[in-house]
């Protein structure tokens, strides 16, 4: 009898924990759902869906480990790994995939580059294409053909 009631106290230390990590999960699954399909005919403002998803789930589990059943120490410590991991992402990201991403968020918002213009780097020439999805792909051009100059910013 007195193995179960030590059961029950343990099992109702995680309780909060498992609210908030199944609330952060529904809350996520539904908003992802309702702007999937509010801007599902909107390609322009998928990037802002997917902003809007990357910080939600951030702060989810910001959430999920403020939840924790585990002492103050250790969660200012969990804290503090998440702050400085994301500090040396954004250092570091001028040479790595991340500055890719940051770039293409730059891009994005600047507008500098919409479907149908081309672009010319060194050699190789392309054109943006707009996929149904809202993503950008390159279509690449035949160098020896080159296209019109369309100046973009002038």
């Amino acid at each position: 009898m007195e193995a179960i009631g030590n059961w029950i106290s343990e099992t109702a230390r995680f309780l909060p924990f498992l609210a908030t990590l199944a609330t952060v999960t529904v809350l996520l699954a539904l908003v992802n759902n309702y702007f999937r399909r509010r801007w599902k005919d909107h390609p322009d403002l998928q990037f802002r869906f997917q902003l809007i998803m990357l910080a939600l789930t951030l702060a989810g589990g910001i959430s999920v480990i403020i939840a924790l059943p585990i002492n103050e120490v250790l969660r200012g410590q969990l804290l503090s790994l998440i702050g400085i991991l994301l500090s040396a992402a954004i250092a570091l990201s001028s040479a790595t995939f991340i500055g890719n991403m940051l770039a293409g968020i730059m891009l994005k918002v600047v507008r500098s580059a919409r479907p149908g213009d081309f672009i010319t780097i060194g050699e190789l020439t392309a054109m943006d294409v707009e996929t149904r999805e809202g993503t950008f792909s390159r279509l690449m051009l035949p160098r020896p053909h080159p296209p019109p100059r369309i100046h973009n910013l002038e």
